[in-house]
């Protein structure tokens, strides 16, 4: 705006008077004094003038100052009236939007987007406790599709639960970084997984062989009873310990075969005799 336009703008709020009836009294159209106040248009020192005598604003002495110089003088943030506060239109209650998220989950939507945005160089790496349950999370840059030589997916964390690795300088609540690992390496400090239904299908397939070998033996010792039979006491224990071994040799395959499928199908090997003890063992 220019000075003489915001003064009219000011006396005009001043004394609550519209555009129109400010025009009225200066002989001027609406849209102009409009332009004026707005600063898009110029007005003549005389022209303004009137216009402020008409709305009852007198020059302050004799010498009369110009118009400039009265706009100079005039503060225009304390002269212009307070306008009042607007009220706070009401919502409707059609209106209301209530957020079904709260702030911190709004905070894990607005990590998990960025996380989705950077998921080509940063992993989300679990850390999990003894009973490996996730406890916690870490930040892993990737690098070439990999974390440490490994697929990201199955790298993680595990949070000692005491100090009995201290030697090793691993305290309780240290994170260890996990990577698979296919075999044994030396020097390194490996996390072994125990799986007790693989210990119980290994303890059972020991246990039938070493049935098969027990009851081998045993046939062996009985069958030098037909040693005492004149002529043919050596061939006939010979071929009962044949006989004997062949069928427990079939008897074992077919049972591991069996197991083997079973376990192919996730079962349980369920091997005669030896699932029983197995179960009540473990």
């Amino acid at each position: 705006m220019s000075r003489l336009g915001d003064l009219l703008h000011t006396e005009r709020l001043r004394r609550n008077m519209t555009l129109k009836q400010v025009a009225k009294l200066g002989g001027v159209s609406e849209g102009y004094l409009k332009d004026v106040e707005a600063g898009t248009r110029i007005i003549a020192d005389d022209q303004a003038r009137r216009i402020l005598k008409k709305m009852g604003l007198s020059e302050q002495n004799e010498a009369g100052f110009s118009l400039d110089d009265i706009a100079a003088t005039v503060d225009l943030q304390t002269a212009a009236p307070k306008a009042a506060p607007k009220p706070a239109p009401r919502a409707r209650e059609a209106e209301k939007v209530y957020s079904s998220q709260s702030e911190e989950e709004s905070k894990n939507i607005t990590g998990g987007v960025w996380l989705d945005a950077l998921s080509s160089v940063l992993k989300r790496v679990p850390v999990y406790n003894a009973v490996m349950k996730e406890v916690d999370h870490r930040l892993l840059p990737i690098m070439d599709g990999r974390i440490e030589g490994s697929a990201p997916e199955k790298v993680f964390y595990f949070q000692a639960p005491d100090d009995t690795m201290r030697g090793f300088r691993i305290m309780r609540e240290d994170l260890c970084l996990i990577v698979p690992a296919g075999s044994p390496i030396d020097g390194a400090i490996m996390l072994v997984e125990k799986d007790e239904w693989l210990n119980r299908q290994v303890m059972q397939a020991l246990l039938m062989c070493l049935g098969v070998m027990a009851v081998s033996l045993l046939v062996h010792k009985l069958s030098a009873v037909f040693v005492i039979v004149p002529f043919f006491g050596w061939m006939l224990r010979w071929g009962v310990d044949q006989v004997v071994d062949l069928l427990l040799l079939l008897g074992m395959a077919l049972f591991a075969i069996r197991a083997a499928d079973r376990m192919h199908k996730g079962l349980d090997s369920d091997i005669p005799f030896a699932a029983g003890f197995v179960n009540r063992l473990f």
